[in-house]
């Protein structure tokens, strides 16, 4: 994420960089923000009615990701735009590398989320979880992983022989070849040879469109195609070699040091609003880990605003892993402390 500007009374200025970015800016744009940005609108004092490049502000309604998580969409009632385009509704689609202005009252907490947006280092990832009859194409960064699409062989059937594998193995790089420039790590993981068999093909026949990728790219082992494929991927620590050192890494390093002090060392560790609150008024807080899903709690506004005073680092956890979920499971609110209360 990139802060072109920020101002906590006027319109700040704001790139999102990959779709980790679009992803944090969908939690901190609030319905009542205030969104300026180029966009298409029909011009109206022409009988052609043709679309034209416009500055539009909007009043935000309706704040979303696209199904893919590569755009975010925000919709709402204009409130600033040229006397040529008609006034009303409009959703405003920002992509990453697009430049906005918003106009908001920003908490302590959205802030504290801009702040650790901006630190990222970016992951695009692309994955081809694929075996000798389908495959999964999905796209991901540190956060979250999207399904692009599925291919299926032709006459993938309880028959199955391997003539068509030329054919089949140019459907699977076809469905991810659009996303191969802005992509810098590429899984291809399934159970039997298929891995193995796609990657050799790639290496061989596509080496030309592959680029740097072909050499960011590991090879692996699960025991199913599909959602449960991507899980394993996950859950088996294939994705953590891609990673590693980025802001999940540190994320899942941070929630399970955590958990493991309070296995081992109980009294450094306390969890719960009331707990973490008075931990920081005897200023034994040393860090505090925040679920993202609670970035709307008032309660917990209030506990960052009187952490920060008091110099406590600050984490807020992305829900879409599973150590963000045990956090969240846990309250959404561990605090890791200096010395025992």
């Amino acid at each position: 994420m990139k802060i072109i500007k920020l101002d906590k009374k006027k319109d700040s200025i704001i790139k999102p960089e990959s779709t980790e970015d679009l992803y944090a800016l969908c939690r901190i744009i609030k319905q009542g923000d205030l969104i300026g940005a180029k966009t298409f609108r029909t011009e109206q004092k022409t009988s052609k009615k043709k679309k034209i490049p416009v500055f539009l502000k909007i009043d935000v309604e309706r704040i979303g990701l696209s199904q893919e998580g590569d755009i975010l969409n925000l919709g709402g009632k204009i409130i600033e735009a040229k006397d040529i385009v008609q006034k009303g509704h409009h959703t405003i689609h920002i992509k990453p590398n697009d430049i906005f202005r918003i106009g908001k009252k920003w908490s302590v907490l959205e802030l504290e989320e801009l702040k650790q947006s901006r630190s990222e280092r970016s992951i695009i990832l692309l994955i081809a979880n694929i075996d000798e009859r389908s495959a999964i194409i999905a796209k991901g960064g540190e956060k979250r992983i999207t399904q692009i699409c599925h291919i299926r062989k032709e006459n993938a059937g309880k028959g199955y022989v391997h003539l068509d594998d030329a054919k089949y193995f140019e459907d699977v790089f076809d469905a991810f070849k659009e996303h191969i420039e802005e992509a810098n790590n590429l899984i291809i993981a399934g159970p039997g040879f298929a891995p193995a068999d796609f990657y050799k093909f790639i290496k061989t026949k596509k080496r030309k469109f592959m680029g740097k990728l072909l050499k960011n790219t590991i090879v692996d082992v699960t025991s199913t195609v599909g959602k449960s494929g991507l899980n394993e991927i996950i859950s088996r620590g294939i994705l953590d070699r891609v990673i590693n050192n980025t802001i999940l890494g540190e994320q899942t390093k941070q929630v399970q040091g955590a958990f493991n002090l309070l296995a081992k060392t109980p009294n450094l560790v306390t969890y719960g609003k009331e707990q973490v609150l008075r931990a920081i008024e005897e200023k034994a807080t040393e860090t505090l880990l925040i679920s993202d899903k609670m970035l709307n709690d008032r309660d917990i506004e209030k506990i960052v605003e009187k952490a920060k005073k008091i110099h406590s680092g600050i984490y807020i956890i992305a829900s879409h892993h599973e150590a963000g979920e045990r956090l969240y499971e846990m309250g959404g609110l561990i605090a890791i402390l200096r010395y025992k209360l």
